[in-house]
């Protein structure tokens, strides 16, 4: 396990105790416009509600916007702000709804006004920076130079440990893609699934879904409820961590499909991926294992047990790029995707094969080969014969399938990308 750098720095604290307050900042004199006063307070899961206090000494203040954005990236969302009577003091008070849109806690907010007086006089901000507050609960925080951890309801002992696990993952997945994040990770810990659900739009979520990070936002969240073993958190807390490394990665350029994604993620939990061959290798046997050109239908599946073994089957994937074409092939194999995202093409000009000889290359890895796959298109057959290959497990390898537990909670599909 990759241990975080001795002596950073780690800083506990009591979120509660200052969510109430809100943030308040007043502006200083820039020509005729004044903000004498401005702040925001979170009324999670409900609402983000802005406050300002401004004077124009040239004349009635006529028009007023309000920026925001929510994230560490994209775009600001500009509002105008229509209630309000016109005059040389204004003071407004504005509901930015949150509970129709899925946005969980602790996102950073940044935002800034603008204001026109009748004189054309025009005042932007600067930008201001607050978080979107959980004040609903007595969230504690660690944190260290990589990650910031969030959780309720549990020990310090059990947050410093969520806190080791995203450091430990946070080097190593820094290492595999090769970039470094531009904002510091914020993970969040709901000890029920009641609590997850409460900030996705309208209060619903997919009860299949152990945890999810969010494109933009700088947030995972994820469930760990009393109970759950050790090893869900082992799974979960790098799974959803990858997805924010991948997007980095893949930042301005063309991403991986979903099922790659997912069975990338999967991969970078590190732990299980021997659990996760013998339920596809189970698969195999029985005949019930999905076609590769059908994983991405069946990743997000509603049958829990589908998206189950479709995350099990990206993942072995993966794993049998990097056994066969060794890291350095697997790197570059998912550098091919900034460009495109069709997965035979990029087969093709990396791996060297297309994707149905790697799919029957695939199944005689997992030690159950066949003649032929489904594909798209009509192609013709390739039969892989067993011989002694370059590509072949390593002596003592090979896994002999044995029954596979049903699966529970804590095999939830890994955490699903959305």
């Amino acid at each position: 396990m990759i241990k975080a750098k001795a002596g950073f720095a780690i800083v506990l604290t009591m979120v509660l105790a200052l969510a109430g307050v809100g943030f308040t900042a007043s502006a200083q004199q820039a020509g005729p416009i004044q903000v004498l006063n401005q702040s925001v307070t979170s009324n999670y899961p409900n609402s983000l509600n802005f406050h300002l206090e401004a004077q124009s000494t040239a004349g009635d203040i006529t028009s007023i916007r309000l920026s925001v954005r929510f994230g560490v990236e994209g775009s600001f969302l500009s509002n105008r702000i229509e209630d309000f009577t016109p005059g040389q003091l204004v003071v407004l008070d504005y509901e930015h709804d949150t509970f129709d849109v899925t946005l969980p806690p602790f996102v950073p907010v940044d935002y800034r006004w603008q204001i026109v007086d009748s004189a054309g006089n025009t005042l932007e901000t600067d930008t201001y920076h607050t978080e979107y507050v959980d004040n609903t609960r007595a969230w504690n925080r660690l944190e260290n130079e990589y990650v910031a951890v969030y959780w309720y309801g549990y020990d310090l002992a059990f947050g410093s440990a969520i806190l080791s696990i995203a450091s430990d993952a946070y080097l190593r997945l820094e290492r595999f893609f090769g970039v470094s994040l531009e904002f510091k990770p914020r993970v969040l810990v709901f000890s029920s699934r009641d609590d997850f659900s409460v900030y996705h739009a309208g209060g619903e979520e997919d009860p299949n879904i152990g945890g999810q990070y969010y494109r933009g936002l700088g947030v995972t969240a994820n469930i760990i409820e009393p109970g759950d073993p050790r090893g869900w958190w082992d799974k979960l807390i790098p799974h959803e961590l990858s997805h924010l490394f991948s997007d980095s990665y893949y930042s301005g350029f063309s991403a991986l499909p979903s099922w790659l994604e997912e069975g990338l993620a999967t991969y970078n939990e590190l732990i299980n991926r021997d659990q996760n061959l013998y339920l596809v290798q189970h698969a195999a046997a029985t005949g019930e294992i999905i076609p590769m050109i059908d994983l991405e239908r069946t990743i997000y599946d509603d049958d829990v047990n589908i998206s189950i073994l479709s995350y099990a089957e990206s993942s072995t994937i993966i794993r049998f790029i990097a056994e066969r074409w060794g890291e350095p092939g697997l790197q570059a194999f998912l550098a091919a995707f900034r460009e495109s995202s069709d997965v035979d093409s990029n087969m093709r000009a990396v791996l060297g094969v297309d994707m149905t000889t790697f799919e029957l290359m695939w199944r005689a890895w997992l030690g159950y080969p066949v003649e032929s796959v489904p594909t798209l298109i009509p192609t013709p057959t390739f039969i892989i014969r067993p011989s002694p290959t370059p590509w072949s497990p390593a002596p003592g390898a090979a896994v002999t399938p044995t029954p596979i537990p049903t699966p529970t909670s804590s095999f939830m599909g890994g955490g699903s990308k959305q």
